[in-house]
């Protein structure tokens, strides 16, 4: 039969094209929460996106330099001890996260600003507190 071949698409394939789909997404929100509500009030989280808002206070540089220049030595020691499809996933929600936090601060993304005091610093700290004695 030399027609049209009735082409299947494998699940494999699928699945693989939403996996990518959703780390981009992903990749796109956590930027836009790092952008909006961590660098927007002098907060940082754990982890090296903590590190990085850390260092974009200190140096004024993108975090997302920062978060690419932290991540890069340990994707590569992942890239000999782990399986290779997990580190190209992380890879790519890197690399997107921090492409898109230094688009976001390049065309100038909205930001949270409260205006007055800082309202979440005493009460984040005062819980920090708390619950590093052990209390809660």
């Amino acid at each position: 039969m030399g027609g049209k071949e009735n082409k299947v698409r494998s699940p494999r394939r699928s699945k693989t094209v939403f996996e990518i789909c959703g780390t981009v997404a992903v990749s796109f929100l956590a930027a836009i929460g790092l952008h909006v509500f961590v660098y927007s009030f002098d907060f940082a989280p754990s982890g090296f996106d903590g590190i990085a808002a850390m260092l974009y206070e200190v140096t004024g540089i993108n975090a997302g330099y920062f978060s690419l220049a932290l991540n890069f030595p340990l994707l590569l020691a992942a890239w000999f001890i782990l399986k290779r499809r997990y580190v190209l996933y992380t890879l790519l929600a890197v690399l997107l996260t921090s492409l898109f936090v230094i688009l976001f601060q390049y065309i100038n993304f909205y930001r949270y600003e409260q205006e007055g005091a800082r309202f979440w610093q005493p009460y984040f700290r005062d819980c920090c507190w708390v619950c590093g004695r052990g209390i809660c």
